[in-house]
């Protein structure tokens, strides 16, 4: 619960809010509880998933050093919160229902990217972003055939 994942940096702060997440195992009516599978002899497995509160945010990092108000923050994605109910069949070969069958509900959905949230997530990405071409480790050693020509030697190389 009250997971806060923040980026700060350049003048940047990004970040992920989620106040909750809970994965259930449910029965067939959808009451939270262990079920014994071998025991009831189900041919479904049954699963509630329940999110509350996941955010993203993107926003110019003003804050002083250790001070962070979640609510102040401008958001990209703003806070929701979620319900899925999943059910998997055992059953190899489903032909008169299917293999997996999810059902969810979204309250509502609210998007919103501003003009300086743009340029901020470019900035961010160009900082993240490596400038420099990744090198093989150890180019020295590394053999100037192709694999397909000489094999043992990459073999040499990898060891």
């Amino acid at each position: 619960e009250d997971v806060h994942l923040a980026v700060k940096g350049c003048d940047i702060a990004a970040g992920v809010v989620l106040k909750s997440l809970r994965l259930s195992t449910t029965d067939n009516d959808g009451n939270v509880k262990f079920v014994d599978r071998q025991a009831t002899h189900d041919a479904f497995l049954h699963k509630e998933l329940l999110i509350s509160g996941f955010g993203i945010y993107l926003q110019e990092d003003m804050t002083s050093e250790g001070t962070t108000n979640l609510e102040d923050n401008q958001y990209v994605l703003s806070p929701l919160s979620f319900e899925a109910k999943f059910r998997e069949s055992d059953v190899a070969k489903c032909i008169e229902y299917p293999k997996y069958l999810i059902h969810s509900k979204l309250q509502s959905l609210s998007i919103k990217l501003s003009r300086t949230q743009l340029e901020l997530s470019h900035r961010l990405a160009s900082v993240v972003t490596p400038s420099t071409k990744i090198r093989p480790l150890f180019p020295e050693y590394r053999p100037l055939v192709p694999v397909s020509e000489n094999a043992q030697e990459w073999w040499n190389y990898a060891f």
